[in-house]
């Protein structure tokens, strides 16, 4: 059994709610694992990547920017996250078209590990959720953009909740962590 720290950064809970499923992934394969969204705790308060055998670091992407948090996680472990083994997911628009997702990976995951100088054993970048209903959380400036682009997009409905998670993916992902433990 092995000891994983998954941490994170969400805007709106999408991020959050994969990371979870990750973690229960790991769990059923017997993995003590620990999730963190990094937004709730102090930076100083944050575990130490030594302390555990996997590191997962997820993060939205919101106009083609990470959250801080994750962004200052991976900046102030990089080290650390060099002598384990890493994945990395982020959540953005980009791929919720499977076949942007390469795209996707290059924009937002590989100019990051190239800025900070490392690498990780598994990485990939899911969609995310749009959420256009009444009460949505979105403010009124997002719902605004994203109805812009909904205009030049089918799939992205109207006065709905519009969720381009692709969960099998998600757990692939999560399977394929696990086999490098």
């Amino acid at each position: 059994m092995s000891k994983i720290l998954i941490v994170y950064g969400t805007r709106y809970g999408a991020t959050g709610e994969i990371a979870e499923r990750i973690q229960n992934v790991l769990v059923d394969k017997g993995h003590e694992v620990d999730g963190l969204n990094l937004e709730q705790t102090k930076s100083k308060k944050w575990p130490s990547p030594e302390n555990y055998d996997g590191i997962i670091v997820g993060s939205s992407i919101k106009m083609g920017m990470w959250k801080k948090e994750p962004k200052k996680f991976v900046k102030k472990n990089s080290e650390a996250i060099k002598n384990k083994k890493a994945g990395i997911f982020v959540t953005c628009g980009l791929a919720a078209d499977p076949e942007e997702i390469p795209k996707a990976k290059i924009d937002y995951i590989e100019k990051i590990l190239n800025k900070y100088e490392f690498s990780v054993d598994v990485y990939d970048a899911f969609g995310g959720v749009y959420d256009l209903t009444e009460n949505s959380s979105l403010g009124k400036l997002n719902q605004k953009i994203i109805k812009m682009v909904a205009a030049e997009d089918p799939n992205i409905k109207l006065g709905e909740l519009n969720d381009f998670r692709n969960w099998a993916q998600i757990e692939s992902f999560a399977e394929e962590f696990d086999k490098l433990l």
